[in-house]
């Protein structure tokens, strides 16, 4: 009998390697109750919940009235504690220019510095007057921190807020051009994510590029077998209608 004997190579066909994906949901980047130091009465409330803002935008705004006027009465502090300060330096030259021809005693020189010493330290004081002034002003208006988009306002005018021992919170807001996705890795899938690395994410068959922020070192305690948090960091396209909460695929490398 003769035997056939044929070649595996063949017959050989080329490796394909699936992707693995994990499966995860949005979640807002850097949500953030804010409020403000300063104590007083709501002026106005100029957001409301849904709208975004561009960073620096103010949201709410105190009573401003006794801040700018102590603010000004700080600036003309300052003007006045320096113009006496350079008066009093102007008077030490001149003593020193008297006592050089012997014709003030030692007292006198003494007097004059001590004048001066004086001078600048009204000066410094009416400097730090006039800083906490300004504090207040800014203090008194509440403005967006980056990019946001208004989750809801906890005030309203007329409201007084008293903040000296806890901070009212104001406004709820998170990041309106970032977005977090959750998800939960095995140790291998884990241990083959870096930081900084690129990665695809897809949500409603939209696929955008992001990056690892956070990749977990300790297992979730109630699983089994061990599963470890990530998180993956995208930008939040203007045009989708994308919500915390709504089903994403992270693609792994």
């Amino acid at each position: 009998m003769q035997r056939l004997i044929i070649s595996a190579s063949l017959f050989s066909f080329p490796l394909i390697v699936f992707a693995q994906h994990l499966y995860g949901t949005l979640a807002l980047a850097s949500p953030l109750e804010l409020s403000t130091p300063r104590s007083g009465m709501v002026r106005e409330v100029l957001v409301s919940a849904g709208q975004h803002v561009e960073r620096g935008a103010v949201l709410v705004r105190l009573e401003q009235r006794d801040a700018r006027s102590h603010l000004t009465a700080a600036d003309l502090s300052v003007a006045a504690a320096r113009a006496a300060m350079e008066e009093a330096d102007r008077e030490l030259e001149r003593t020193q220019e008297l006592y050089d021809r012997t014709l003030l005693a030692d007292h006198d020189l003494q007097l004059a510095k001590i004048a001066l010493i004086d001078a600048k330290a009204h000066y410094q004081k009416a400097l730090v007057d006039q800083v906490d002034a300004q504090l207040a002003v800014e203090y008194s208006e509440l403005r967006a921190p980056y990019p946001a988009l208004i989750l809801a306002t906890r005030v309203q005018a007329g409201q007084t807020v008293v903040n000296r021992v806890y901070a009212t919170p104001m406004v709820f807001l998170a990041r309106s051009d970032i977005l977090r996705v959750t998800a939960d890795a095995t140790p291998e899938q884990i241990a083959a994510i870096k930081q900084g690395q690129a990665l695809k994410v897809r949500v409603d068959e939209r696929e955008v590029s992001g990056s690892p922020v956070q990749i977990g070192l300790l297992p979730d305690q109630d699983s089994e077998p061990p599963l470890y948090p990530l998180e993956v960091e995208i930008s939040w396209p203007p045009t989708s209608n994308w919500r915390a909460g709504q089903a994403a695929e992270i693609v792994l490398p």
